[in-house]
């Protein structure tokens, strides 16, 4: 497949996707996105892969902070020092 064919490939699923109305194929597209970003997993260290699994597995206990939360908290931490 050449350049010219795969630009045209891609325009024509932009285009595709931008006219989607179904929720379940969409959910679809992003599985398949997350998937693609998830098997560049090859260029993470060891440690780095360790890492990720033992955080997954505290937020699959609970044991996390969801990224608003930590947000959140840093704000007022941050707004703590400036008072103080």
């Amino acid at each position: 497949m050449n350049v010219e064919n795969i630009q045209t490939d891609k325009l024509d699923l932009i285009n595709w996707i931008s006219q989607l109305q179904d929720s379940t194929l969409i959910k679809e597209l992003k599985k398949i996105k997350l998937s693609r970003t998830i098997t560049r997993s090859d260029e993470l260290t060891k440690e780095q892969k360790i890492r990720i699994e033992l955080s997954r597995n505290q937020l699959r206990n609970g044991e996390g902070v969801s990224n608003e939360d930590a947000q959140i908290r840093i704000k007022k931490y941050i707004q703590s020092k400036k008072t103080a």
